[in-house]
């Protein structure tokens, strides 16, 4: 079984202008323009196995396994510049509804090139042995690799009058590189003490090369017996 996915977006901004009043019969007319263009792509290819094989009656087994494999990456490229204008009202004028009096406020700059790439593979065991009709003995075993590269590599900044302030640059470059690896595993018996009661009973580790922290838990618990049908109460 696999699946693959593509998503590619790409932006080419336009420019707009709207208008509106700033009371009596004054109107102001705001000018944005943008030059640039952006672009976002996604692509994931996964895929996945999972073989089960009956030994004999009282052992069955199964194997797994899967890989997926992702990339994210965002490139950009925007300016954008706004400007002020007071509408001429006049109409015996030549260029009334047209802006007089423009004045520039500012621009803004973005630059991205980022990109995402993460690598995840896993195997998986699992096992189930029933001895007798007392005992039913389940575990597994798990190992994951995972390998993620995240390049982050951004500015912008934002001018007024032709003057960049330091307070309105902004940079972004960070590159971080994680390899790690996943260990878990997990064993259980379910032991019937009587047709009303059963005692599962087992243990979970799980280890994690990233903290290098190892965890062992125990567990136990007494629950309603599902392996027989319950008998009648005389």
């Amino acid at each position: 079984m696999g699946v693959v996915a593509h998503n590619d977006y790409r932006f080419a901004p336009e420019t707009g202008q709207s208008t509106f009043s700033t009371g009596g019969n004054q109107l102001t007319r705001v000018f944005i323009a943008y030059d640039g263009r952006e672009r976002m792509q996604f692509d994931t290819y996964q895929t996945g196995v999972n073989l089960r094989h009956d030994f004999s009656a009282n052992l069955q087994m199964e194997l797994l396994g899967s890989a997926l494999i992702s990339r994210e990456f965002e490139f950009r490229d925007v300016e954008a510049a706004y400007t002020f204008a007071e509408i001429n009202r006049d109409p015996n004028s030549l260029d009334f509804n047209q802006p007089v009096r423009q004045r520039d406020i500012g621009s803004q700059f973005k630059h991205s090139r980022n990109d995402l790439t993460a690598r995840i593979f896993t195997a998986e065991t699992r096992g189930r042995w029933t001895p007798n009709n007392a005992h039913s003995v389940r575990w597994g075993a798990k190992i994951g690799r995972e390998k993620i590269k995240d390049a982050i590599d951004e500015y912008s900044f934002a001018d007024s009058a032709d003057f960049v302030p330091d307070e309105r640059r902004l940079r972004l470059l960070t590159d971080l590189n994680l390899q790690s690896t996943r260990c878990q595993g997990f064993v259980q018996d379910t032991w019937s003490l009587d047709s009303l009661r059963a005692l599962t009973y087992g243990a979970r580790a799980h280890y994690w090369t990233t903290n290098g922290q190892a965890r062992y838990q125990p567990a136990g618990a007494v629950l309603p017996n599902q392996s027989q049908p319950p008998q009648p109460v005389i």
